[in-house]
C-alpha cells in the first residue's frame, strides 16, 4: 500500500476522533477560510480524500466519475 494512502488514514483516524468529542452545535461554526463552516471544511475533506482513494484503487474509475461530474 502506498505511504501516501496511510498516512490519509492515520490523519482521518486522528480527525475522526476529534470529532467525535465536539457538541453537534460547533458543526456550523464559522471557520477562517471564506466563511466556510466546519462542517464545510470536514465535507471538502473528505470528498479530497475520496478522490485520492479512487484515483490510487481503480484509476479508470476515477477517470469515469471526473468525466461525469
Amino acid at each position: 500500500m502506498l505511504q501516501e494512502i496511510q498516512d490519509l488514514r492515520q490523519e482521518g483516524d486522528a480527525l475522526f476522533a476529534t470529532l467525535q468529542t465536539m457538541d453537534e452545535s460547533r458543526w456550523q461554526s464559522k471557520t477562517q477560510f471564506q466563511d466556510w463552516t466546519i462542517h464545510d471544511v470536514i465535507l471538502h475533506l473528505h470528498y479530497s480524500d475520496y478522490l485520492a482513494l479512487t484515483t490510487a484503487r481503480d484509476k479508470a474509475a476515477f477517470s469515469k466519475y471526473w468525466v461525469s461530474c
